[in-house]
């Protein structure tokens, strides 16, 4: 669809652009007449949710996403707008137009039918309400008259939805009421009482679930209290039956003293060696009498000499076993070794009497180096033994050990679980304690002064502007769906035919071909009829075979062929052609009546008049008419004495051109029967019609026949329709829709020559 055509098109209705937003423009007016006025007053909520001021017990408070934010203010506003609020704020409306002297809308006629007792139950109940929150009921007579003056006064939840508006103040941690009424001091009632029954509400919600939150951590720590003392106890029970006070420290010690054993052993070790040389090395200077004579000498103390060794071995395996700590058994442990050697220097003396007395000194020196490499061997071993023993000790720790760390584990897990619901629990009662502290009123609604501006203007320009789109929209879906032809362009890409003309639609009564051609037309119109009619004649003169029989044919009738083919053999007389029109269209002969010319062509068929006899003269020079009676019959059924085609035969040669008009060539077969007659076809189609499918058919057909088809003549087509293709049409148009036309035009041209493409159905 081309621009310019659809502006034309929205051109043509501009009554009905005109007149459908002015009925809006006047009805919205005369609706608006009695609007109230209308006052806005605003109260102020801070939500405490961004607000990082306000003490709190919650960890993750400060690591909060943008969208946890928006979903919290949701869920507050949600709670705001709840049904139950709803229900507080009607009844404290309610109960404020029964008690005060000043009602917002109760009427002194609704109060007048009111008794007095009826407002004081309804006072009673409305208080009752207050207090509890629970909604309204209707078991009661007092409940049902309450809800009908709720009702009647739009106090109900639904008045009050609309009357009140809540939302977030962007980006911050503020909400925003603002209610609007026909009363300034009732706008601001509004705002104030859903501040004070949201907080009163959400207050005891707030409780009410941290009540049942502390009850179930309560219970919850209790448990987990006692799980947490049994595990403690099973634990204290498994290390008094295993004598451990604490196990590391007592492993450390044990390990502790190996090591300091280990090291002393270390020492005895190496005291053995050296002793055992020292001993060799003075037995080499002994003969084999003289250790007898030592040896026999040492008997008699020999008896003594060992019980002390078997005491220093005692108290030296007492001394180890203590750690080295018990100085009762290292004094005793010295007392023996000191009588021990006392013994070892008496029996040396004894030996003085010997004659080898020099070497007196080597047998005191050997008998105790035997003494301290014996007492070093049995410290050794019982070194040894002592370390087996500590070490025996530290591996039974490790079952235990095994076991106190799964104990530990377990009282950890437990204790943390502990500490946690301990935690959970303060908060709880934090939260509690606080409840409702969070969000505050941080500005109470005043009356405003003024009322709002009147959005009366607002709403009759909306209404007209509207109702102009609403226009233009539905004027567009109407030329969307309207598929009838306007303009030669359409007629090409629907039809696929070649277009041998194109004529515009006449408005005359009475065409005056004379008149029309002969003088200076009269109007536009006429001078598009003659431009349009020569161009069609040049296409014909280049086309049609001269000396040729032309039929003219239409899908439907009424297409205008019979004024097309009087037109046309005007246009060729004018150039010398003599042109003869035969009235083949035996179901309407309209040729005939047109020219009053004799209805002769049956009669020379059937030999009754010649065929120049049945030639009727016109008052057109060179053009002549041979008429019909219309009878029920077609053109191959004209037979007598000559056929229809003898007929043509025989006039053909006294004429330049033999224009025959067919009937509907989709209701009858005259025109396919006359196509056989024909040198020639002209398809004549109307514009404003809608190409069907048996329109296409028939097209098909017509195509059929390459060499006698000519073209379609695309007739009564409106002017401004024909821009397109014959360029712009001078006409007396404003000065505004010249500017506007030229401004499209420019638009269109530019954007060609930028590589846009222009669609046009």
């Amino acid at each position: 669809m081309e621009l310019i055509w659809f502006l034309r098109e929205l051109a043509k209705k501009w009554r009905l652009l005109l007149i459908v937003p002015l009925v809006a423009v006047i009805a919205t007016y005369l609706l608006t007449l009695k609007i109230p006025k209308v006052y806005n007053a605003n109260a102020q909520l801070a939500a405490g949710i961004v607000d990082d001021t306000q003490a709190s017990f919650d960890a993750t408070k400060e690591i909060i996403s943008s969208y946890a934010v928006q979903t919290k203010f949701s869920n507050l506003i949600e709670l705001i707008e709840s049904k139950k609020v709803y229900n507080l704020i009607s009844y404290k409306l309610l109960h404020h137009d029964l008690t005060d002297n000043y009602p917002f809308r109760l009427t002194p006629q609704q109060s007048a039918s009111l008794s007095d007792k009826e407002k004081s139950q309804l006072i009673e109940l409305m208080d009752k309400y207050l207090i509890s929150g629970a909604s309204l009921g209707l078991s009661t007579p007092v409940e049902r008259l309450a809800n009908k003056l709720i009702g009647e006064l739009r106090y109900d939840e639904e008045s009050v939805d609309k009357a009140i508006k809540v939302d977030r103040e962007t980006n911050s941690d503020f909400i925003k009421i603002e209610a609007e009424a026909e009363s300034a001091v009732l706008a601001a009632f509004l705002a104030n009482t859903m501040c004070e029954q949201f907080l009163k509400f959400y207050i005891d919600l707030r409780r009410e679930k941290n009540t049942a939150i502390i009850d179930f951590f309560e219970k919850l720590a209790r448990e987990k209290k006692a799980e947490l003392d049994a595990k403690v106890e099973e634990l204290k029970r498994y290390k008094m039956d295993n004598k451990i006070i604490n196990l590391y420290e007592q492993t450390k010690s044990i390990v502790n003293q190996i090591a300091n054993v280990e090291i002393i052993r270390e020492g005895e070790n190496q005291k053995i060696p050296a002793l055992t040389k020292a001993i060799q090395e003075i037995e080499k200077r002994f003969s084999s009498k003289e250790k007898s004579f030592i040896e026999t000498g040492l008997i008699p103390f020999n008896e003594r000499i060992a019980l002390l060794k078997d005491r220093v071995a005692e108290l030296n395996m007492q001394l180890i076993s203590s750690n080295y700590t018990d100085n009762k058994a290292r004094d005793s442990l010295n007392k023996t070794k000191s009588e021990l050697y006392e013994i070892v220097k008496n029996a040396s003396d004894n030996l003085l009497v010997d004659p080898n007395v020099p070497k007196q000194d080597l047998v005191v020196k050997k008998i105790t180096y035997e003494l301290d490499r014996e007492i070093a061997i049995k410290s050794v071993e019982s070194i040894d033994k002592e370390i087996r023993r500590l070490k025996n000790i530290v591996e039974g720790y490790t079952p235990s050990e095994a076991m106190i760390s799964s104990y530990d584990r377990e009282i950890n897990v437990i204790a943390e679980a502990y500490l946690v619901i301990l935690n959970k629990l303060t908060f709880a009662r934090f939260e509690a304690e606080n409840a409702g502290e969070s969000v505050q009123v941080t500005q109470r609604a005043t009356p405003p002064e003024k009322a709002e501006p009147s959005k009366r203007l607002l709403l009759i320009i909306i209404a007209g502007l509207a109702s102009f789109v609403f226009t233009i929209v539905v004027i567009i879906l109407l030329l969307y769906l309207d598929l009838t032809i306007k303009t030669p362009k359409q007629f090409i890409q629907r039809s696929g035919l070649e277009l041998a003309g194109i004529i515009n639609k006449l408005t005359l009564e009475k065409l005056d071909l004379r008149s029309l051609f002969g003088s200076e037309p009269k109007n536009q119109d006429e001078v598009i009829f003659q431009n349009l009619l020569r161009t069609f004649r040049q296409h014909f003169l280049e086309r049609a075979p001269a000396k040729g029989v032309i039929l003219f044919t239409g899908n439907h009738g009424k297409e205008g062929k019979t004024i097309l083919m009087i037109s046309l053999a005007y246009s060729l007389k004018l150039t010398g052609k003599k042109v003869l029109l035969i009235d083949t269209n035996l179901k309407s002969p309209g040729l005939t009546k047109i020219f009053n010319a004799k209805p002769a062509l049956e009669a020379a068929a059937l030999g009754n008049v010649s065929v120049d006899e049945s030639i009727s003269n016109t008052s057109l020079n060179d053009i002549d008419v041979i008429g019909c009676e219309g009878l029920n019959m077609t053109p191959s059924e004209i037979r007598g004495t000559k056929t229809f085609s003898e007929i043509l035969a025989e006039v053909k040669a006294s004429y330049d051109y033999v224009f025959l008009e067919g009937a509907a060539l989709l209701k009858y077969s005259d025109s396919k029967e006359l196509i056989t007659e024909s040198d020639a076809v002209i398809l004549v189609y109307a514009a404003n019609s809608t190409i069907q499918e048996d329109d296409l058919n028939a097209f098909l057909y017509l195509k059929s026949y390459e060499s006698k088809f000519l073209g379609a003549v695309l007739n009564k087509v409106l002017p401004e329709n024909m821009e397109g293709l014959y360029g712009e049409i001078e006409k007396k148009r404003s000065g505004t829709r010249k500017f506007f036309k030229k401004l499209v035009k420019r638009n269109l041209s530019g954007q060609i020559k930028n590589g846009t493409k222009i669609s046009a159905d």
